[in-house]
C-alpha cells in the first residue's frame, strides 16, 4: 500500500472527485467533517480491506448514535449500496468506473457510485466493527428540508438510470405525489425537478424514496462501547441442532463469529447424535482465538431437553437463544447487553426480529443443501411493549430475540421438558412472573419461516394444537406461583 487518501467534506459528489483524482493512493477514506472515530476503527477496517478479495470496491464503517437502518447480509456484510459519510474505497475500482457523478449535488452521490460499482461487478461491505461518531442529527426524529428535498432529486435520477420500467414509473408516481401534497416546507415543488437519464442496462432495488430495506430502529440511541470486563459480561448463546441442519448452522455460527460484543460464549448441543463433530473440530481450529465454543453431543430426548442441558453447561452473567436456523445483526448482542447494565431494574431485554419466509432446497440423500429467502416482514405483534397480561394470551417475544440475566435460569429454573412446542412461551412467562422486561424497537436478528404453503398450514396446525397445551401449562405455573405468594 503506498498511501491512505483521506478527503473529508459535507457530500459533495464533485468535491470528492477532485480531491481524490489529486492523490495516487492505493486505498481512499472519504469522510464527512463531522465524523469523529472510535478507537481502532481505522486499524479494523484497514486490516479487513487489505486481506479482502480484490472484487471487494468499498467497506462502510458502521455510525453511532444512529446506525443507518438498510439492510446487510449478516452472514457475508455485503450490501446493495454504501453511506460516504464514512467509507473506505479501493482506489483501482474508484478510478475503473469513473468516480463520482458530477450531476449530483448532495445526497444520492453515494448511492449512484454504490451502483457504478455493482455494475461493474464490483462487490461493496459493510463493517459494524469499524465505528464512527457522526452528529449529523441534533435530535431524534430531526426534519431537514435540505436533505430530503436533494434525496428526493437523487431518488428519481438514479431510478431512471438504474430502475426497470417499473421503477421508473414508480418515480414519476412518486414526484407528481409530492407535486400535489408537497413536502411541509415552502419551494418544495419546485425542488423536485431534474434531468433525468437511463444510462444502464443493469437494474437495482428500489423501495419508495429507499435503496434497500429498512430495519426498524433509525433514531435507535447506540450507547458508548463497554470499557471493564465488568461493562462486558460473558454472554452464553445456546444453539440447539439436529442431524442434516448443517448448512442452516454454519450461518447460525458465523452470524455470532460477526457479533461485535467481544466477550461470547457459544453453547452447540445436538439433539440425538454427534453429526456436527466433523463442523465443530474445523471451527475450533480455524477460530480458536476468537470463538468460545462448547459443544454436547446428546440422546434424542427432544428440543426442551437438550435447551436445558446447554443452560446447565452456560457460564455466562447473561444468557439467549438462537436456533440453528436463525441468526443475529452483527450488533444484537451489543445492544441488548448495553439496555441490561444500563437499568439494573429490568431482567431481560427484547429487540424486534424479522420474520423470512424461506425456500428450502435438500440434496438426495434428504438433507438441507441451499435455502433461498424469499420474504421479510416483522409481524404486528412484535411492536409490543412489555406487558404481562399480553405475554398470557400471546407469545411476542420471539426466542432468539430476548437477552436475559442468568439469575432468572438460578431461580427459576429451564424448559418444560414435556413440551416440544410453544416452550419459550412458558419460559418468558415463567421469567416475566416477578421480573420486568425491556422492548428495544431495533430489528436485530432474523429467523426463519417456511414459504411453501403447506407447510407453513400444517406447522400452523401443530401450533394450534400446542396452544391449548400451553394454556394450561401457563394456568398451573400462575397457580403455583401465586400459592407461593
Amino acid at each position: 500500500m503506498n498511501s491512505l487518501l483521506t478527503q473529508s467534506n459535507k457530500g459533495f459528489g464533485c468535491g470528492h472527485d477532485l480531491a481524490i483524482k489529486q492523490g495516487s493512493a492505493d486505498f481512499i477514506l472519504v469522510t464527512n467533517i463531522d465524523i469523529e472515530f472510535e478507537a481502532d476503527s481505522l486499524v479494523n477496517i484497514m486490516c479487513l480491506a487489505l486481506h479482502d478479495d480484490d472484487k471487494v470496491a468499498s467497506w462502510e464503517f458502521r455510525q453511532k448514535p444512529y446506525e443507518h437502518p438498510k439492510y446487510y447480509d449478516p452472514i457475508t456484510f455485503h450490501v446493495t449500496w454504501s453511506s460516504h459519510a464514512c467509507v473506505l474505497m479501493r482506489r483501482l475500482a474508484y478510478e475503473r468506473v469513473g468516480g463520482y457523478e458530477p450531476k449530483i449535488f448532495m445526497y444520492g452521490e453515494d448511492v449512484e457510485l454504490s451502483y457504478r460499482f455493482r455494475s461493474a461487478d464490483f462487490l461493496l461491505k459493510y463493517v459494524p466493527s469499524a465505528v464512527v461518531y457522526h452528529y449529523t442529527y441534533e435530535e431524534a426524529q430531526q426534519f431537514k428540508p435540505l436533505q430530503f428535498s436533494g434525496s428526493i432529486l437523487s431518488n428519481a435520477y438514479i431510478r431512471f438510470r438504474y430502475g426497470s420500467a417499473r421503477d421508473i414509473f414508480g418515480a414519476i408516481a412518486l414526484q407528481l405525489g409530492l407535486l400535489i401534497k408537497g413536502a411541509g416546507f415552502a419551494g418544495s415543488r419546485e425542488l423536485i425537478v431534474g434531468n433525468l437519464r437511463k444510462s444502464s442496462d443493469k437494474c437495482f432495488p428500489f423501495r419508495g424514496f429507499d435503496y434497500e430495506m429498512i430495519r426498524e430502529g433509525a433514531f435507535y440511541d447506540c450507547k458508548k462501547p463497554v470499557t471493564t470486563a465488568e461493562e462486558s459480561p460473558l454472554v452464553s448463546i445456546i444453539t440447539r441442532t439436529y442431524k442434516g441442519r448443517d448448512t442452516m448452522l454454519k450461518d447460525c455460527i458465523v452470524s455470532v463469529l460477526n457479533q461485535t460484543y467481544p466477550n461470547i460464549e457459544h453453547i452447540i448441543v445436538e439433539d440425538g447424535g454427534d453429526t456436527m463433530t466433523p463442523l465443530i473440530k474445523h471451527l475450533k481450529g480455524s477460530y480458536s482465538k476468537k470463538y468460545n465454543l462448547i459443544y454436547k453431543a446428546l440422546p434424542k430426548k427432544g428440543r426442551s431437553y437438550a435447551g436445558n442441558k446447554a443452560l446447565a453447561l452456560a457460564k455466562g452473567r447473561m444468557f439467549m437463544f438462537l436456533d440453528d436456523d436463525d441468526f443475529l445483526m452483527a450488533d444484537h448482542v451489543e445492544v441488548l447487553v448495553a439496555e441490561l447494565i444500563s437499568n439494573t431494574k429490568i431482567k431481560a431485554a427484547y429487540s424486534l426480529a424479522w420474520d423470512i419466509h424461506t425456500k428450502l432446497n435438500n440434496d438426495n440423500q434428504g438433507n438441507l443443501d441451499t435455502y433461498q429467502e424469499m420474504l421479510h416482514t416483522t409481524l404486528p405483534y412484535f411492536y409490543q411493549e412489555f406487558s404481562r397480561e399480553r405475554l398470557l394470551k400471546e407469545n411476542y417475544i420471539p426466542i432468539q430475540s430476548i437477552l436475559f440475566m442468568r439469575e432468572l435460569f438460578d431461580n427459576y429454573g429451564g424448559f418444560d421438558e414435556s413440551m416440544d412446542q410453544l416452550e419459550d412461551w412458558n419460559l418468558w412467562i415463567k421469567y416475566a412472573l416477578n421480573s420486568d422486561f425491556k422492548f428495544v424497537k431495533k430489528t436485530t436478528s432474523i429467523f426463519r419461516t417456511p414459504y411453501d404453503l403447506n407447510e407453513r398450514v400444517r406447522r400452523q396446525k401443530l401450533l394450534d394444537v400446542s396452544y391449548a397445551m400451553a394454556v394450561k401449562k401457563n394456568a398451573r405455573l400462575l397457580g403455583r406461583f401465586h400459592d407461593k405468594q
